[in-house]
């Protein structure tokens, strides 16, 4: 979700039952003056409230999510496969159980970004 401008930062931190002490505090509306359509069209929308309820019901029940991780890695994939296929101007072709890009150095290399030190020897002693 793109922050909207028109609305104060701490206006757009989802609330559950009150911040925690030492959060930030909401301010009231009308503080920040113009604009309160798009807020009260973004409180009508309860998507976040949907996926938080449905998360508590599967940690009692033990039952898989509607957006589990699972879901979200392979969405994730197909948008930066897509991107490594523009960026070069070819087609890509993926093994999902290997997870890796079949044929294609170049492309191959894509999937990896340099990290930085200290992160950059621990995460290859993780890969191997």
């Amino acid at each position: 979700m793109l922050a909207d401008k028109k609305v104060p930062p701490e206006n757009q931190i989802p609330v559950f039952r009150g911040h925690p002490a030492g959060g930030p505090e909401r301010r009231r509306e009308g503080e920040w003056g113009l604009w309160t359509e798009a807020r009260a069209e973004r409180a009508s929308n309860s998507l976040l409230g949907s996926h938080v309820r449905d998360f508590l019901d599967c940690v009692k029940s033990r039952k898989r999510p509607v957006a589990d991780v699972e879901g979200g890695h392979r969405t994730v994939t197909a948008c930066h496969l897509a991107n490594i296929s523009l960026r070069l101007g070819r087609k890509v072709w993926w093994d999902p159980e290997k997870e890796e890009i079949v044929g294609d150095r170049e492309a191959s290399g894509w999937l990896v970004r340099p990290y930085r030190k200290p992160w950059d020897d621990v995460l290859e002693s993780l890969r191997r």
